[in-house]
């Protein structure tokens, strides 16, 4: 398991321990685990979901903790949370999300090593309120040379470890592609925070050949529609 990831050792001074956890990676949650520890309850990290935004620096832990656990060194982010990739600093309101859909690079199969180690209800989930979502390369619709337009994600914190997140005109054209409402929400606040261009993610739908010319146009009708909401 990822190396970062551990229990507290026995008889480990309480105090040191706090103050690891009030800067570290568990800090954005440690208010709602004290409620309900204070309440004597076990902590459910699923029910922060709502008021949890995750971040760049929690991305990487889930990359390295993701490698890790598969025993790869590369790990492909796609969903939502991949535009921390390209903007570290995105808006809060693309990450509203407690999950990372993450699959290694050179072995996808091995994605469900990543859901049972430190996938949803694990004790990586409970222990810092978010998690990975172990998918495959089949799993977002995207143009078919989305894998050369990659960013590269790789810091001490990724402990050596690669993660590689889309491209944010790659990342709409999947949510476009999707079509649910909270996706076309997601890239309608692209657009009004300037992230992507119109032109380009048309460009893109173009050549997503895993749609067919009747999906494709639906795309572009909710590339129009996502472009004109401010």
């Amino acid at each position: 398991m990822d190396g970062n990831f551990e229990q507290p050792a026995a008889g480990r001074d309480r105090r040191a321990h706090e103050r690891e956890r009030a800067s570290g990676p568990t800090a954005a949650i440690e208010p709602f685990r004290r409620t309900f520890v204070a309440r004597g309850a076990k902590f459910d990290p699923s029910t922060i979901q709502g008021g949890f935004n995750m971040t760049r620096q929690q991305l990487e832990h889930i990359i390295r903790a993701a490698a890790a656990n598969a025993d790869v060194k590369e790990i492909v982010v796609v969903g939502s949370q991949a535009i921390l990739g390209a903007f570290p600093n995105a808006p809060p309101e693309l990450l509203e999300s407690i999950e990372a859909d993450v699959y290694p690079k050179d072995n996808p199969s091995r994605s469900d090593v990543i859901d049972g180690g430190i996938g949803e209800a694990s004790i990586f989930h409970q222990t810092f309120g978010y998690y990975a979502h172990g998918v495959d390369e089949t799993t977002a619709i995207l143009p078919d040379d989305w894998q050369t337009r990659l960013i590269r994600v790789e810091t001490p914190a990724t402990g050596g470890a690669v993660g590689w997140c889309l491209e944010p005109h790659d990342l709409a054209v999947s949510k476009l592609a999707a079509g649910r409402e909270h996706d076309l929400e997601f890239v309608a606040v692209m657009f009004r925070h300037r992230l992507v261009s119109s032109e380009i993610v048309g460009q893109r739908i173009a050549r997503t050949s895993r749609l067919t010319v009747e999906l494709k146009q639906l795309a572009l009708d909710r590339l129009t529609r996502a472009a004109s909401v401010r």
